[in-house]
């Protein structure tokens, strides 16, 4: 008798899950990628609804719909699979890592546990699931901390910022340039750090504090010599909780302090908000406004720098697409509008970034991560500046490009290859500049 009900249990439970399954496969359509992917996904469902009860093409079809970024299709297969073959540790480790990128960190941990639990599993996994099982608890504690340290050298082709031309212009005079770029080394030291305290009070209700540290010191030229720390801080929500569920809005008032040359540069301080908006599973958007007012001291490599001294306000719009669970791509729109107490420092900015980042392997048992970016920045200059040339106002296109390699080494230490590009034209020769930068670090992340 308890075994004819069990049976009549399991029974039930694959029809339930079969059900799932089916509500799944017709949602997930709407949002599965290209349309290559699409038919592979139709293709396997069709196969599935004539071999209901085949694990290879219930397994096969969950990985094609995790390729396609639809979590929510590929846990119903796995887990009707998993009803099935209930010791299956794979199995359960697969759902675990699935039930994380959904942000179920509770239902995680309790597969990733079952997973941990199996003697069989082999070492490399095992130490893959107990990885995932402790950033799960610590994501579901009230307290979360997530940082990193990168520490490396930097060589740079135009370390001084110096203007490109041999000759620039000096009260609308043509002089010959008194500085050139000059190539140095510097030591880079980035440290950032976020803190999360959840609230728990069941609506995703959170306090974000994020804090940067960034610092450098050349071998040869000191006037370039920076140190920067920034924090922002503030509550993050959900704004649309039925209308949108997923869409956070950020509140939060930011400062910062900016040493140059060893003397302090200036101070900022201000607020914005972040709008985060998902769509499906792949798409996401997200705008930014920030208003700054910085306050700027002279030094002795920046004699008139409190001229600048004034306020900024600023916007982005980014759009999100993820290609592949590894890969994704980032545009983003962007607008600054600096007030100077000298309008000839007073400008309007737009630019726009592009950025494709993505997980590949190569060799040992994590994936590597290669980022490339595009960036287009246009500024108006509201008014001549009589010390370069009083009847022209200053216009300037500049393209920022960069790619960077990050390897892992270790559990939790990365190695770190960047290459960056500066190009900057202006109508006045005074600042046109060109910088060519290639670092190497290490990274350490907790």
């Amino acid at each position: 008798m308890h075994s004819r009900t069990r049976r009549r249990a399991v029974r039930r439970a694959l029809a339930v899950g079969w059900v799932a399954l089916v509500a799944t496969h017709t949602q997930a359509l709407a949002q599965s990628g290209s349309p290559e992917l699409q038919s592979e996904v139709r293709s396997a469902f069709q196969q599935l609804f004539l071999d209901p009860g085949n694990p290879e093409l219930t397994y096969g079809y969950g990985q094609l719909q995790v390729r396609a970024g639809n979590y929510e299709a590929a846990v119903a297969a796995l887990e009707r699979l998993l009803l099935l073959n209930p010791n299956q540790p794979r199995l359960k480790y697969e759902l675990g890592v699935l039930y994380f990128r959904m942000g179920s960190y509770q239902m995680a941990r309790v597969y990733l546990m079952q997973a941990d639990a199996d003697p069989n599993v082999p070492p490399e996994v095992r130490e893959r699931i107990r990885s995932f099982m402790a950033e799960a608890e610590r994501r579901t504690s009230r307290h979360q901390f997530v940082g990193s340290i990168t520490l490396g050298m930097r060589g740079q082709s135009n370390a001084n910022l110096a203007a490109n031309a041999r000759q620039i212009q000096a009260s609308g005079v043509t002089i010959n340039s008194p500085n050139r770029p000059r190539s140095d080394f510097s030591g880079i030291l980035i440290g950032r750090v976020t803190h999360i305290y959840d609230f728990q009070t069941n609506d995703g209700t959170t306090w974000v504090t994020n804090a940067l540290f960034y610092g450098t010191r050349h071998v040869n030229v000191s006037s370039t010599n920076v140190v920067l720390g920034e924090l922002y801080s503030g509550p993050r929500f959900n704004v649309f909780p039925n209308l949108r569920p997923g869409a956070t809005l950020r509140p939060y008032f930011i400062t910062n302090i900016v040493g140059l040359d060893d003397s302090r540069y200036s101070h900022t301080f201000g607020g914005g908000a972040d709008l985060s908006i998902p769509f499906g599973s792949r798409w996401a958007m997200e705008t930014t406004y920030q208003h700054r007012t910085i306050d700027y001291r002279n030094t002795s490599s920046q004699p008139t720098a409190s001229l600048l001294t004034g306020h900024e306000n600023i916007v982005r719009g980014r759009l999100v697409y993820q290609v592949t669970p590894g890969s994704a791509i980032l545009g983003e729109l962007s607008g600054r509008f600096a007030t100077a107490q000298a309008s000839q420092f007073s400008f309007d900015e737009v630019g726009a970034t592009l950025t494709y980042t993505m997980d590949y392997n190569a060799w040992g048992a994590r994936p590597w991560n290669v980022t490339g970016s595009v960036g287009y920045f246009h500024r108006n200059y509201d008014a001549p500046d009589p010390v370069v040339n009083p009847t022209v106002t200053r216009r300037e296109n500049e393209w920022r490009l960069g790619v960077a390699n990050v390897i892992p080494v270790a559990e939790n230490w990365f190695l770190v290859q960047q290459f960056d590009a500066l190009l900057i034209g202006s109508n006045l020769p005074n600042y046109e500049r060109r910088d060519y930068a290639g670092t190497l670090a290490v990274r350490w992340r907790f």
